[in-house]
């Protein structure tokens, strides 16, 4: 969702709820066209624009409102991988966890975030970690990036193209008795 959609959203459910409340307060017995009756006659008086202009903007906010709905949900991303007896599919959510395992069993690794991309040559895996003090960090990434592309090719037989590393923090070392 991004953050048009939010705020359209947004505005969206601010015009339900106000007019959620004028159906509560008519249910109560107040009579709206006392005092929307007067709100409208004077807006209309001062301008015939505003009114034309805010009726537009709720009716185009309405039709974008029906059609993100129909939208629908985003479908889960797989790899298509080729058998001799037809095709396997791998979802990306597989494919983390098994990036996620090779990388949490190299140590001064203590967090990742993981992100894919699938490309004809092969699959490309972005990774964000954080480790331990104290090392060497080209030879933790490098490591990594080979218990990456041995796992996933070994598990799963897609090859790994391209592993893009980032370390994100280095992680605090623990004072003893602290």
């Amino acid at each position: 969702m991004t953050i048009l959609d939010r705020v359209l959203v947004l505005l969206g459910a601010l015009v339900f709820a106000v007019f959620g409340f004028l159906l509560f307060f008519i249910a109560g017995g107040w009579d709206p066209s006392l005092a929307l009756g007067d709100l409208v006659s004077t807006w209309a008086t001062v301008s015939t624009v505003a009114p034309a202009v805010l009726g537009f903007a709720v009716l185009l906010l309405g039709i974008y409102l029906f059609f993100f709905a129909l939208r629908g949900l985003p479908q889960e991303r797989f790899v298509e991988q080729e058998t001799s007896l037809g095709a396997v599919r791998i979802s990306f959510r597989a494919l983390e966890r098994l990036v996620y395992k090779a990388v949490r069993e190299q140590s001064g690794v203590r967090d990742l975030d993981i992100s894919l991309k699938a490309a004809p040559e092969g699959l490309t895996i972005s990774i964000g970690l954080e480790i331990h003090p104290d090392l060497n960090i080209p030879s933790v990434v490098e490591e990594v990036q080979r218990s990456i592309t041995d796992y996933v090719l070994k598990t799963t037989g897609i090859n790994v193209a391209r592993i893009y590393v980032e370390v994100r923090r280095i992680a605090r070392t623990e004072q003893a008795g602290a």
